[in-house]
């Protein structure tokens, strides 16, 4: 029997507890994530969504709620999914979005982690990871030769061939790597990592594309009526006109 399976006892017959239940309201509570992304589903199945918001937007120009860019969001990644990889696999926040996420069919994903312990902490979650690979990086059958491409990339740095075996362990180097060999498209990170050790692979392995020394960042913030977008708060300390 799964561990997610609730078991009430009560003292009623069938047919007065059939009806209590019936009669027990069941609101849809907003930090209730299980019961938003249930009625989210249903209403996208049952409403054309685009000429709906398209009808809001006509009557209320220039106003771009958070729930409005999120769903603009999962459309855009609808039309084109990628297959993204997820270094943080046994975080509670990053189970919970792998199992919404191919639901929605806007990404493929790759967990990495013990996959045992990501069975462990998704099961009394009630998730579906059933369409989720998961990439146990103790076992990964490309991690030498992951290793040999860092220190190759990395050898001009002073890094030997048994430091690219031990960084390689890391899981952002491994996710980073997935990406450089184009086993990824690309790779989300940063929920349990700093921001320097999320970042520092990327620097090291994937790089700028050429022709490009600066790296910039945004990140968006959701208020309760509208979305701001913060330019260069985490990676570029002077920021120029033309970055």
């Amino acid at each position: 029997m799964s561990e997610a399976l609730p078991v009430i006892s009560v003292r009623e017959n069938t047919f007065p507890a059939a009806v209590k239940v019936r009669e027990v309201k069941a609101p849809i509570l907003s930090d209730d994530e299980e019961k938003v992304n249930v009625a989210i589903d249903a209403f996208e199945q049952a409403v054309p969504t685009e000429q709906f918001i398209r009808e809001l937007l006509r009557r209320r120009p220039g106003i771009l709620t958070p729930r409005m860019f999120e769903h603009r969001l999962v459309e855009w990644a609808r039309r084109d999914p990628k297959h993204i990889v997820l270094p943080e696999g046994e975080d509670e926040r990053i189970l919970r979005a792998a199992g919404l996420a191919p639901r929605k069919g806007i990404a493929r994903l790759t967990l990495l982690g013990d996959p045992e312990t990501i069975a462990k902490k998704g099961r009394p979650l009630g998730l579906d990871l059933s369409r989720v690979e998961v990439v146990d990086p103790a076992r990964f059958p490309k991690f030498e030769r992951y290793a040999e491409r860092y220190y190759q990339l990395r050898r001009h740095k002073g890094i030997t061939y048994e430091m690219a075996l031990d960084l390689m362990a890391h899981r952002n180097c491994l996710g980073a790597m997935m990406v450089l060999e184009g086993d990824a498209d690309g790779m989300v990170s940063g929920a349990v990592h700093t921001t320097a050790d999320t970042l520092r692979p990327a620097f090291e392995i994937i790089k700028t594309r050429p022709g490009y020394g600066i790296v910039s960042s945004v990140f968006f913030m959701c208020l309760k009526d509208r979305v701001l977008v913060y330019g260069d708060c985490a990676v570029n300390p002077d920021p120029m006109l033309s970055s």
